[in-house]
């Protein structure tokens, strides 16, 4: 008989040498990527663009305008740059400026521009700053030439496409490496936590059917357990993330000591219970991760 050593287990996380062999297996089949290596030798693009300084500027400059959208969230409330105060003007006009140099001086270091091609983080900027010109620029430019009377477009859904900035924190993934090793945990983890999960929705459906049999002729029935969807929300909320519990348990207590117990033997499994091994197999996985990267 043929003799297997594959592990088939669904939660495999419990052996830590397996994810570390994994690990290793998979570091070993990428090979390590350098974009400095089609970068000219000399000039001053790549001069610059090889220099540490210009990289922590650069992500500097990516915290401040994260923190920026926020303000300009809350404060800004013209549709177009045409009816914006100045400040908010020269900012946008400030990190595009840079965002631009600083793809400029990149572009100019590679050897062989069409290498750029071949850079993800060099395209993944670039369609950041293409966004960042069509908005607010283009819309400005736009709105400026059809007499100002602004554009039949969505605004509100475009000025969300500002957010897509905030994925530039992605680049602070590779200057932070305790964040990549946690990034790393939670790809790994996976297939554990949706296993985990779905042992959780299983226990709040079979909890749901339950209590919404248990509280008939309650009044709080109708408010918390009028059906199994609603009864699966309220157990969700109240019995798994323990939101507002005071209300919701005094009246419960109010009417019916069984679906209190019962509610009580659901927070245990869940909250207490399902919800804190979910938190083992995360550290669990990470700690593996971290030990061998």
């Amino acid at each position: 008989r043929r003799i297997t050593t594959a592990d088939n287990r669904v939660f495999a996380f419990a052996d830590t040498d397996r994810i570390k062999k994994k690990v290793r297996k998979k570091a070993k089949k990428i090979p390590i990527y350098n974009v400095h290596n089609a970068y000219f030798k000399e000039g001053w693009c790549q001069a610059l663009a090889r220099h540490p300084h210009f990289e922590n500027f650069t992500l500097g400059v990516i915290v401040v305008n994260a923190i920026w959208i926020a303000i300009d969230t809350d404060w800004n409330f013209a549709l177009t740059l045409l009816d914006a105060d100045a400040v908010f003007i020269v900012a946008d006009c400030f990190f595009f400026a840079y965002f631009v140099f600083e793809l400029a001086v990149r572009f100019g270091a590679f050897k062989h521009k069409r290498s750029c091609l071949n850079d993800a983080w060099f395209v993944f900027d670039t369609s950041l700053v293409t966004l960042y010109l069509f908005d607010p620029f283009l819309i400005t430019l736009a709105s400026a030439l059809s007499g100002g009377d602004g554009l039949d477009l969505p605004t509100s859904l475009l000025r969300l496409f500002r957010l897509a900035r905030l994925s530039r924190l992605v680049r602070m993934l590779k200057s932070l490496p305790e964040l990549m090793i946690m990034v790393k945990g939670i790809i790994s983890a996976a297939a554990s936590v949706s296993y985990m999960l779905g042992l959780l929705v299983i226990v709040t459906y079979i909890f749901a059917i339950a209590l919404t049999q248990l509280s008939l002729g309650t009044e709080f029935r109708e408010i918390y357990f009028k059906g199994v969807s609603l009864s699966m929300y309220t157990l969700f909320i109240y019995g798994t993330f323990l939101d507002s519990l005071n209300d919701f348990v005094d009246a419960v207590k109010a009417e019916s000591g069984v679906c209190l117990a019962v509610l009580a033997i659901f927070a245990v499994i869940s909250a207490l219970t399902l919800l804190n091994m979910l938190i083992g197999v995360l550290c669990e996985v990470v700690s593996a991760i971290s030990s061998t990267e």
